[in-house]
């Protein structure tokens, strides 16, 4: 296993032989400039490695399972499928593959709801960039 950093944390997690180490993303997000806020925060730090991104959760789904990334970032309100239904199927898929979610509304309620989809974290968005770090250190480190 090989260890990254997020900031000044140290995040242990197996990546595919091409880029080892490194934390393979996909970018879920009907909105195509939050979609890219959030590849941009990630591509700041070396830890990751944005490999995909979808706009819905049908297409999340059909993206994860053809590039098994090691994280998903997942906006829960989108078309066709929303973020909490694809984030259930994906935890009986892709077990391994961990999913934050993020919604601009920030409730106790979205928080218990995001857990029960099967969700590792939720960020809201509002306070992305500010609370990702945190979330992704309880996952990654933590876990």
């Amino acid at each position: 296993m090989a260890a990254q950093t997020l900031g000044m944390a140290a995040i242990a997690r197996p990546g595919p032989a091409e880029n080892p180490g490194r934390i393979r993303t996909l970018v879920v997000d009907d909105s195509p400039i939050f979609r890219e806020f959030v590849c941009f925060v990630l591509e700041q730090e070396p830890a990751f490695e944005v490999v995909g991104e979808a706009a819905n959760g049908q297409e999340a789904i059909q993206s994860a399972l053809r590039l098994s990334p090691n994280l998903i970032i997942m906006d829960i309100q989108m078309p066709c499928l929303d973020g909490l239904e694809a984030t259930s199927i994906l935890a009986q898929q892709l077990p391994e593959t961990q999913v934050i979610l993020m919604s601009g509304e920030n409730t106790a309620y979205i928080w218990s709801k995001s857990r029960r989809s099967g969700a590792a974290g939720f960020v809201p968005k509002l306070d992305f960039r500010d609370q990702l770090k945190a979330v992704l250190e309880q996952i990654f480190i933590h876990s």
